[in-house]
């Protein structure tokens, strides 16, 4: 029998995209599925925001971070971030949108 280092089984029972992401995250990935797509979100819109606009840095990431929170709310709804996640991107929004207040 050839090495297999993921179990796959419980992948071909999932019964929707949710169930799919939801065994994804907790199976294969062990809970960092979530956290990974946020921090990608994240620094993508970041990178956007800063080539994108004449704005310095600062205010890219308060914008980068607003997604980043709306997105928190969706992927704690799906159960796919813990609590924490939303407490760290609502204090880094908060944060960087105090910062960014000329």
């Amino acid at each position: 029998m050839p090495y297999q280092p993921y179990n796959l089984t419980p992948i071909a029972n999932s019964s929707g995209i949710v169930s799919l992401l939801q065994t994804v995250n907790t199976e294969l990935m062990k809970g960092y599925f979530g956290i990974l797509i946020l921090a990608s979100i994240w620094i993508i819109s970041f990178m956007a925001f800063t080539v994108t606009t004449n704005n310095n840095g600062i205010k890219s990431a308060a914008a980068s971070s607003f997604i980043s929170f709306v997105l928190c709310i969706f992927l704690r709804g799906l159960g796919l971030v813990p609590d924490l996640a939303i407490f760290i991107t609502l204090v880094l929004t908060a944060l960087t949108v105090v910062l960014a207040k000329d």
